[in-house]
């Protein structure tokens, strides 16, 4: 359940730097600039927060999946 929460709370986290970022770089006067910029923050932190720990949460299911059966 906790890592549920965690993983809910990462992705508000983005949205919301991601959406502060574009009233920002909007406010500055260069709207299509500023949606390139955000798409590619969001790009970042999905890739930094979702897919960069994919391999280590799969690996520490798999050796507990073996320490369970020894």
């Amino acid at each position: 359940m906790a890592s549920k929460l965690i993983g809910c709370g990462m992705v508000l986290l983005g949205l919301t730097i991601g959406a502060a970022l574009l009233l920002l770089r909007t406010a500055t006067g260069h709207p299509l600039l500023a949606g390139i910029l955000t798409g590619c923050v969001l790009a970042w932190f999905a890739v930094s927060w979702l897919l960069l720990p994919l391999p280590a949460l799969r690996r520490s299911e798999r050796n507990t999946r073996r320490q369970c059966t020894a």
